[in-house]
């Protein structure tokens, strides 16, 4: 059984370790690139766990001591006014179909609307039609009018 949680500050280098391997193993589905990322001192969710700051959140899926999943919200996006937007969804391949990322995403959901935050954004590569149908799964829907970038495609989520 896994449990889900926010990641503390002391847990920042074991998020780093897993951000990078996310991007390592799926370079197609995230818009930051592995060797940027690893070359910076410190990662911006990095520095956010760290500071425990309120500009965002990261939760943790956890089977007995292992990260083997993660999923974020920023309160910091510009695609909409009193928003957030989710970043970073991941899980290790040897994790999933356990339910593990609905947990995360209905986890974050709630820690959204805990922070006053009504509605949910994220992008999804065009190209990632399994992703976009599994947020689609989830209640998520494509919003034309954020999606004028054709590199990625917003949906939106109400959380009233």
């Amino acid at each position: 059984m896994y449990k889900i949680r926010l990641l503390e500050p002391h847990e920042a280098s074991v998020y780093r370790e897993i951000r990078l391997e996310a991007l390592n193993t799926y370079p197609d589905c995230f818009a930051a690139d592995y060797e940027q990322q690893k070359a910076l001192p410190t990662m911006y969710f990095e520095r956010l766990i760290k500071e425990g700051s309120m500009k965002g959140k990261m939760a943790g899926a956890f089977i007995n001591a292992e990260l083997v999943g993660i999923c974020g919200v920023t309160f910091e996006t510009t695609l909409l006014p009193n928003a957030g937007e989710i970043i970073q969804m991941y899980v290790k391949p040897t994790s999933q179909h356990l339910g593990i990322g609905r947990a995360l995403m209905r986890f974050m959901e709630t820690v959204s609307l805990d922070c006053s935050i009504k509605t949910l954004v994220l992008g999804v590569e065009p190209s990632n039609k399994t992703a976009f149908g599994w947020y689609q799964g989830l209640g998520y829907r494509l919003d034309q009018a954020l999606s004028k970038e054709s590199n990625v495609q917003y949906m939106k989520l109400s959380l009233l």
